[in-house]
């Protein structure tokens, strides 16, 4: 995956979140952007456009999402269908994420969290 955003990508997302583009390529050059949520807001807010006003088919449109951001249509299906693979649950004790798993795993607990 990439680390940064394109510079279609940040025109983008300047139009969808009404921000001037120079600030957000600023925030991306530092790396305070999270390229993956990012992109995901970006493939989500494309792909609602897009079955509103086209009268493709749904699966017409991940397949071209797929081909324009260069990534698997498993990955747009993701993004689009809200299909979180390994979702993220916070510490009950001191708020650090872990997975899901270790959370029903250790009660809401962390791995840190439990062995003190």
């Amino acid at each position: 995956m990439k680390t940064k955003l394109t510079p279609q990508e940040l025109k983008e997302l300047s139009l969808l979140l009404k921000q001037d583009e120079e600030n957000l390529q600023q925030l991306n050059e530092y790396g305070v952007l999270d390229v993956i949520r990012t992109r995901a807001y970006l493939i989500e807010a494309e792909f609602k456009k897009l079955s509103v006003e086209s009268k493709q088919l749904k699966q017409d449109i991940v397949m071209q999402l797929a081909r324009k951001y260069n990534i698997s249509v498993s990955s747009i299906e993701v993004v689009v269908y809200s299909k979180h693979i390994n979702k993220k649950c916070n510490c009950n004790t001191c708020g650090s994420k872990v997975t899901k798993y270790k959370y029903r795993k250790n009660a809401g607990i962390c791995d840190d969290c439990k062995s003190t």
